[in-house]
C-alpha cells in the first residue's frame, strides 16, 4: 500500500470516527437550546432569533469536539486494527464475588419469572411490566459483565498490564473503535434508514399537537402557553395544565422562521432522515461498548428487528415515527445513556459526567414523559452504581437525574396553580380565562 492510499485510508477513518463527537456537540447544543426554551416561556422573546444565534454555536461547538477529539486520539495513537482492543477495569468497585454475581442471577431469573406471570395476568399496565422488565435485564446485564471476579482475589484495575492494555492509562481505556470498513458501512446502513424512514407514510394522530407547536412557533416566533390548535391563544392549554417543557417541537419551528420555509417541511422533510440516520449511529455506539467484538451483527440485528417489528410497539417507536420527540428519546437519548453510563464505569473522565447531566435535560426537552421515565432510568443506575461499588456511575445517575425532576416539579406546581384558575367545569362552559 502506498503513502498516499495509506494517508487517505487514515483521513476517512478520522473522519467517520468524528462522527461520535458531532453526535455529542448535537447533544449538548439540545440540552443548551431546552434550556433557552425554558427561559422563554418567563421570559417571551423571540425564538427565531434564538435559533439563528443557536445554529451557528452549535456547529463550532461540534468542529471543537471533533479537533478536541482528534487530538486525543493522536496522543493515544491509532486505533484502527483488525481485531478489538481489550478494555481495562475500572479503577474501582469490580471486586464481585462469584457468590454475589450467582445471587444477582437468580434474583433476576425470580423477577424474569414474576413479571412474566404478571404480564399474562393482567389485562391492564403490560407494556408498563414489559418495559421494566427490560430495565432491570439492561441493568443487571450491565453490572454482570462490568464487574468480573479476579480469580487471583485482587482488583484488576492495579495499572498491571491486563491483556495488553494498562489500567492506568485513560487513553488506553477507550473503547474500540472499530475499523474503517465498519464505520463506513454503519454510514451507509445510516443513510439506508434515513431514506426509508423518509419514504414511509404513517400519519399519527399526535402530530395535531406535536406539529401545531412548530406550525404557532414558526409563524409567530413566540412559545405559547395557551391553546393554538382551536384559537390564536383565545382558550386555555388543553396541555393538561403545567408548562410545555418540550423544546423539540419549538426547534424546528424556529428553524423553518429562520430559513423561511413551513413548519411541516422541517419536521417531515429534514428531521426524519436526520434522525434515522443518528438512530443508526448510537445504536453502533453501544454495540461499540456492549459487544465489542461484533458490534456490526449487533446493529444489523437491531435494525432488521426494528423494520420487521412495525406492527408492535417497538415498531411503532422506531422509523415510522421519528419526527416526534418521544421516539427521539428512544432511539437515540436511551442508548447514549447506556454509553455514558459504561463509560463511566470504565474511566475516569469528568466529560461523562457532564454528559450524564446534558441527557437528562435533553430527555426534558424530547418528551413530557421524562419526568417519569427518566427519574426510573437514573434510579435504576443508581442501583448499579451502588452494586459495583461505584461513585462515579451514582454520581451520573444523580446528574441525569436532575433535569427530569427539576422539570416535574416546575410542572406539578405549575399545573395545580393553572388547575385552580381554570377549573374543568368553567373550559366545558366555554369561558375564557385572562390572558
Amino acid at each position: 500500500m502506498t503513502s498516499g492510499s495509506t494517508g487517505a485510508s487514515r483521513l476517512a477513518g478520522g473522519l467517520l470516527r468524528s462522527l461520535d463527537p458531532v453526535m455529542d456537540g448535537a447533544l449538548v447544543a439540545f440540552a443548551l437550546w431546552t434550556l433557552a426554551y425554558e427561559a422563554s416561556l418567563v421570559w417571551p422573546f423571540d425564538l427565531g432569533l434564538a435559533a439563528g444565534i443557536w445554529l451557528p454555536l452549535t456547529i463550532a461547538l461540534m468542529a471543537f469536539l471533533v479537533v478536541r477529539d482528534l487530538r486525543e486520539r493522536d496522543q493515544a495513537g491509532p486505533a484502527d486494527g483488525p481485531e478489538p482492543t481489550a478494555v481495562a477495569a475500572p479503577r474501582e468497585g469490580r471486586r464481585l464475588g462469584r457468590g454475589v454475581r450467582t445471587g444477582l442471577l437468580a434474583a433476576y431469573v425470580v423477577v424474569v419469572l414474576a413479571a412474566g406471570v404478571l404480564t399474562w395476568s393482567l389485562d391492564k399496565h403490560r407494556v408498563t411490566l414489559l418495559v421494566g422488565l427490560c430495565l432491570v435485564a439492561l441493568v443487571l446485564a450491565l453490572v454482570l459483565a462490568l464487574t468480573r471476579p479476579d480469580d487471583t482475589g485482587g482488583d484488576r484495575g492495579d495499572g498491571a498490564d491486563h491483556g495488553g492494555v494498562g489500567g492506568t492509562d485513560d487513553a488506553a481505556m477507550l473503547p474500540w473503535r472499530g475499523t474503517v470498513a465498519e464505520h463506513a458501512l454503519v454510514v451507509v446502513l445510516g443513510l439506508a434508514a434515513a431514506v426509508f424512514a423518509s419514504l414511509l407514510l404513517r400519519p399519527n394522530q399526535d402530530d395535531v399537537y406535536y406539529v401545531n407547536i412548530s406550525v404557532w412557533v414558526a409563524e409567530h416566533g413566540t412559545a405559547s402557553l395557551r391553546d393554538t390548535m382551536f384559537g390564536p391563544e383565545t382558550l386555555p392549554s388543553i396541555y393538561g395544565g403545567g408548562l410545555p417543557l418540550a423544546s423539540v417541537e419549538p426547534l424546528m419551528g424556529a428553524l423553518a422562521r429562520v430559513f423561511g420555509v413551513s413548519a411541516g417541511s422541517v419536521v417531515y422533510l429534514v428531521s426524519v432522515p436526520l434522525v434515522a440516520f443518528w438512530s443508526v449511529w448510537s445504536i453502533w455506539r453501544l454495540a461499540r461498548e456492549w459487544a465489542p467484538r461484533r458490534p456490526l451483527a449487533v446493529v444489523l440485528v437491531t435494525l432488521v428487528f426494528s423494520v420487521m417489528a412495525g406492527a408492535n410497539m417497538f415498531g411503532n417507536f422506531s422509523f415510522a415515527r421519528v419526527w416526534q420527540g418521544k421516539v427521539m428519546f428512544w432511539l437515540i437519548v436511551l442508548p447514549m445513556v447506556w454509553v455514558v453510563a459504561t463509560r463511566l464505569l470504565r474511566r475516569r473522565r469528568r466529560d461523562d459526567l457532564v454528559m450524564m447531566a446534558v441527557l437528562g435535560v435533553a430527555m426534558v426537552g424530547l418528551t413530557s414523559a421524562a419526568t417519569l421515565l427518566g427519574t426510573v432510568i437514573a434510579g435504576a443506575l443508581l442501583v448499579a452504581g451502588l452494586v459495583a461499588r461505584s461513585g462515579r456511575l451514582a454520581l451520573g445517575s444523580v446528574l441525569l437525574a436532575l433535569g427530569p425532576v427539576v422539570g416535574g416539579l416546575v410542572v406539578a406546581l405549575q399545573a395545580s396553580g393553572a388547575l385552580e384558575q381554570n377549573p374543568p367545569e368553567r373550559l366545558s362552559r366555554g369561558g375564557r380565562s385572562p390572558r
